[in-house]
């Protein structure tokens, strides 16, 4: 890492402030009261004398005091006045600490006293003595603020901002901050008040330097400039110019800074201060930029007999010298430096600096010499001589000698700001040797301890480089991250992005890859890799396959590349860009021109593979094979062998030629057993042997295929591959009508292969098949497993459905109906729906629900008006109406399917004799003669014979045939021994009662309430049993109404009182009870 040196690298510590301060202008010294006053010497010792003789104060005031003061002096008690002459006495004697016990007794004893405030300033001045500055800044504080002003008050107001001064040198932070502000307060006070009196010019100097240590560089310069205005005859004048001279310079004000330096140099030319005035003069003009002036200046120092800082003069001329690039020039003035000044503070760098320039000079023999000059010293130096002579080394390639010179330099340079300089020297060394790892090492230190350091960036480019050529991937973008993100300026950032980018590229994060040189070809138009840079970012659009911009950006660059490689690999990335874009005619002429330009070139072998494609996907597969074959014949080994022999097995398989293609997948799997390629081929031999009936084979591959490449890609496309051989067999067996096998065969697969994407499929096949083995609890087990596995499934409404068909059959009505409405909700195909809807209509019909069986048979019926089970759904609607009493509507919906075909005989018996039920509510008794005779004349063996002989009796009655009435009730009662039965009695007993034989109907009733089972008797059949006790006793009322003896009427009475009693205790809770207990007292009492 040669270069130019920086001028000046040793600083110069001017001592500018507190050296010149404690110098220049000490503070107050009180020696006694007469040498720190600024009034009458001759008050201090009128005060003496007081003090030996014991004298009143009222007959020796002295003559410069006012009226009114000697008024006060005058009441001042004469005690007081003695103690007062003691402490002065005392303070005289520079006994302090006596003096300071007298001011104290004076102020205690005499707190009101006129001398208070006298003995209140000078027990002040006392404690400063004492250097007891924060409590004597108490004293002065109270001088100014309990005391009228007097002689010494602008004093004690500048002793004030003196003493907090000083104590703030000793503190930090808020407090020092808040002391300086203090005393900045009490000047400005004492400045204000007494701005001509003569603390005045002392007050703003010290205001000016409060302010400056606490960083108000400009209020600062107020001050020393109206120190420097108003006080031209001030003895701090001096002080003031050069304090405002150094501030200015400070805040790089070097204009204002040469003009007070000018005038400090007019007014003080003698003064101890005057070189370094000048020094600094010449200093502001070379900020200036006025090297060649700032020369002269320095120059004319040098020429200058008895200069007091002659040996900085000259270092600074021989810094001009070398910014000036008159390097042997300023080798000479800092030899001569040397030679001359052996004790002066800037020889060592002098000595160093002479091999610098030399150096710079190119001069490599004496920059060495001098260089080891400086490192046998073993000195501060050191360090940065030994770094120079690395370069120097370095570029000799003298390695070893690099090695041995850092071993030696780095124990020196422990301090030294060239330690990281060195680092980077022996790294790369290490480096240029092979021992990278080590060289990292170094580089990092740098990095990570010096990272601040002027060879940072170049360690942190160098260990970035390392890095990648060391496959660090992730450590090399952090790095050059890093560098980016910290350096802004440096010349290695083209470099240190390339890295980035091909780091990026290794990690496969293309779009960051992508950005990288895409920035890198925006901020470096020109650079001399440009070209390549265009073509590495050619390649990463290519692999984010971004192929548009892939043919568009390197068509571009294509024409500006100069070699057949490089041309050979632009041809290459735009056909395959093309190629993955499917525009294969224009991918073969892009691959084929690459292979024209570049035959043997490194891309030449994937361009034939992708020419052969490219011919594939065009249907020239004669074509693609002979490519494919060209490219086995020129390379046989190559690293596209496998491929080569699985592209030409896929175009045989397009050909269909499975067998043939077998035989180039068993090529592959022989020839290159490791190619990424033979998992593929033993996919396409699977299903080639699937394909030629070979299904034990094709199951032997796929397994082998499974089990050597559990973790590959094809994996899962292979197990489904074995499943869907499983699935086609149980699928044989299930329509074959071997359940227990299909059930095996299904099941096995629904465990053994989860991710099969018909496992749907294969579940509602499993559970046809339990269905058919009879197994219903199976079933539904599967058909819920669809429905919470599978709710995307096109099986789910059907699945849904046969678990309501389940519910259904149990009598769980109101679980089917929910799920009735999750098929309905599930979308299925025509037929299920229709389905669903008519049992969902049979549901509600079995829950007494016919307002909601008649919408869902209505709905079904208008959606499947031809349905399979379109007329069954009409009939349901009939019946629904029959249920709701609409007698009317019920007949008009039956009788148009007398004649219709219903799904089962008893469908058309219930038209039939609904049909004549709902007639013969509505009294049209013909018809309901004409319909359920047909089912007496036709139906003998119908389960609803009897209801339809009773139906045919209700009729004949309401006829007033009643012998044929009474025929069929008696049928029907001897044969029936259920509620059809006790019915068809009941009416039998109605049918002596409207024929007046009351007696008879009483039999007739009490066969009912004593027969079919009596009081064990089915519910259905106790209703005619407690009508029937009521009919009773109304008929045994008639007869006691008839009867002519009394004997007669009270056992009528009698018996229809048991009969209403038979009610209320059989019966209870029946609709006949309330009015049998209201008779049964009615006639209890004589009723």
């Amino acid at each position: 890492m040669a270069g130019c040196f920086l001028i000046f690298r040793q600083p110069v510590n001017w001592g500018r402030r507190d050296v010149l301060f404690w110098n220049r202008t000490k503070p107050w010294n009180p020696m006694m009261i007469t040498q720190t006053t600024r009034f009458s010497w001759s008050r201090a010792v009128f005060l003496c004398l007081i003090g030996m003789l014991g004298m009143s104060v009222t007959a020796f005031l002295p003559p410069l005091v006012s009226g009114q003061e000697k008024k006060a002096e005058e009441k001042s008690d004469p005690k007081a006045v003695a103690i007062y002459g003691d402490a002065a006495s005392f303070q005289n004697k520079k006994l302090y600490d006596i003096a300071i016990e007298e001011w104290q007794r004076l102020l205690k004893t005499y707190p009101a006293d006129p001398l208070a405030r006298k003995g209140q300033f000078y027990l002040g001045v006392c404690l400063m003595q004492q250097k007891q500055y924060s409590e004597a800044a108490t004293s002065f504080e109270l001088t100014v603020t309990k005391y009228k002003p007097f002689e010494s008050t602008e004093e004690a107001y500048y002793q004030l901002g003196w003493c907090r001064f000083t104590v703030a040198g000793d503190k930090q932070g808020d407090d020092k901050s808040a002391l300086l502000t203090d005393s900045i307060t009490s000047f400005t006070e004492g400045i204000t008040k007494y701005p001509k009196g003569p603390f005045a010019d002392d007050a703003l100097y010290f205001r000016g330097e409060s302010h400056y240590k606490l960083g108000n560089r400009d209020e600062a310069i107020s001050s020393y400039q109206q120190l420097v205005d108003n006080h031209p005859k001030s003895n701090m004048r001096n002080s003031g110019l050069y304090a405002l001279g150094v501030t200015y310079e400070e805040l790089k004000k070097d204009e204002d800074a040469a003009r007070i330096y000018d005038l400090f140099l007019e007014e003080f030319p003698e003064d101890g201060l005057a070189a370094e005035i000048q020094l600094r003069k010449a200093d502001t003009v070379l900020r200036g930029g006025n090297v060649e002036q700032a020369e002269k200046l320095f120059s004319a120092m040098v020429a200058l007999e008895g200069f007091p800082q002659l040996d900085f003069a000259l270092y600074r001329q021989a810094g001009c010298l070398a910014s000036l690039k008159r390097h042997e020039d300023a080798a000479a003035a800092y030899a001569t430096l040397v030679e001359s000044h052996e004790n002066s503070r800037f020889v060592a760098d002098a000595r160093l600096s002479v091999g610098r320039c030399f150096f710079n000079a190119k001069k490599n023999e004496p920059a060495l010499e001098w260089f080891q000059k400086v490192i046998a010293l073993k000195g501060e130096e050191t360090a940065e001589a030994a770094h120079w002579a690395s370069r120097i080394q370095l570029g000799a390639k003298q390695f070893d000698a690099v090695l041995e010179l850092t071993t030696l330099a780095l124990p020196l340079a422990a301090e030294s700001s060239f330690l990281p300089e060195l680092l980077v020297d022996r790294a790369d060394a290490m480096f240029e040797k092979g021992d990278k790892q080590e060289a990292l090492k170094n580089y990092l230190e740098v990095v990570e301890k010096h990272a601040e350091s002027s060879p940072a960036p170049q360690a942190l480019y160098n260990a970035t480089f390392t890095l990648l050529d060391l496959d660090q991937h992730a450590e090399t973008v952090t790095r050059a991250t890093a560098f980016l993100e910290k350096y802004k300026e440096s010349a290695l950032r083209p470099d240190i992005r390339y890295l980035l980018g091909e780091a990026l590229v290794q990690q496969e994060k293309m779009p960051a890859a992508e950005s990288t040189f895409r920035q890198l070809l925006k901020d470096h138009a020109g650079h001399s890799q440009y070209s390549q840079w265009q073509l590495r970012l050619s390649s990463i659009l290519y692999m984010q396959m971004k192929y548009d911009e892939t043919v568009s950006f390197t068509s571009g660059i294509l024409e500006k590349l100069a070699g057949p490689q490089e041309k050979g690999q632009a041809h290459f990335l735009v056909g395959s860009a093309h190629f993955f874009q499917d525009k294969f005619a224009e991918a073969a002429t892009s691959l084929s021109a690459s292979l024209e330009v570049a035959p043997k070139g490194g891309q030449a072998d994937e361009a034939l593979l992708y020419l052969a494609r490219s011919q594939f996907k065009q249907d020239k597969l004669a074509e693609s094979r002979t490519t494919l074959e060209r490219l086995l014949a020129d390379f046989p080994k190559g690293r596209f062998q496998g491929q080569a022999y699985y592209r030409l097995g896929e175009c045989l398989d397009a050909e269909k030629k499975p067998a043939e293609a077998v035989k180039q997948y068993d090529l592959l799997l022989a020839s290159v057993p490791e190619s990424p390629y033979v998992p593929y081929a033993l996919y396409n031999k699977g299903y080639d042997l699937l394909g030629l009936e070979k299904i034990d084979e094709a199951a032997a591959v796929l397994a082998d295929l499974v089990k050597r490449f559990p973790e590959h890609e094809i994996k899962k496309a292979a197990v489904i591959a074995q499943a869907e051989t499983v699935y086609r067999r149980g699928r044989g067996q299930l329509d074959d009508d071997k359940y227990e096998e299909a059930i095996v065969s299904l099941k096995g697969l629904h465990d053994a292969y989860p991710d099969f994407p018909r496992l749907d499929a294969v579940l509602y096949d499993l559970g046809w098949a339990y269905l058919g083995a009879g197994k219903q609890d199976e079933a539904v087990e599967v058909f819920v497993r669809i429905t919470k596995d599978h709710k995307e499934s096109s099986f789910v409404a059907d699945a849904h459905y046969r678990i309501g068909e389940n519910q259904y059959d149990d009598d769980k009505f109101g679980e089917a109906l929910a799920s009735y409405a999750l098929a309905l909700e599930s979308t299925p195909v025509a037929e299920i729906r229709e389905a669903i809807l008519h049992k969902t209509g049979w549901a509600h019909y079995k829950v007494d629900d016919f307002a909601k069986a008649q919408e869902s048979f209505q709905l079904q019926v208008n959606d499947f008006g031809e349905g399979s089970f379109a007329n069954d759904g009409r009939f349901m609607l009939a019946e629904c109406e029959f249920k709701l009493g609409k007698w009317e509507q019920a007949l008009a919906l039956y009788k148009p399917l007398v004649e219709v075909k219903l799904s089962g005989d008893q469908f058309s018996v219930l038209v039939l004799l609904h049909g004549g039920q709902a007639a013969r509510q509505l009294k049209q008794w013909d018809e309901s003669l004409g319909l359920v005779n047909q089912v007496i004349e036709n139906h003998k063996d119908s389960i609803y014979l009897p209801q339809a002989q009773l139906t045919v009796g209700r009729a004949y009655y309401g006829k007033k045939e009643y012998d044929k009435a009474n025929e069929l009730f008696e049928i029907v009662a001897t044969g029936s021994r259920n509620a059809t039965g006790a019915e068809a009695r009941f009416h039998m007993g109605a049918v002596c009662f409207v024929q007046k034989e009351h007696a008879n109907a009483v039999r007739q009733y009490q066969r009912v309430m004593f027969g079919f089972g009596a009081e064990k008797a089915l519910a259905e059949v106790k209703k005619f049993q407690h009508l029937s006790a009521t009919e009773a006793a109304i008929c045994s009322e008639v007869l006691a109404g008839e009867a002519k003896a009394e004997a007669d009427k009270a056992k009528y009475l009698t018996e229809a009182k048991g009969f209403y009693q038979y009610i209320l205790d059989n019966h209870p809770e029946s609709g006949s009870a309330a009015n049998a207990k209201k008779r049964l007292e009615e006639l209890s009492q004589g009723g």
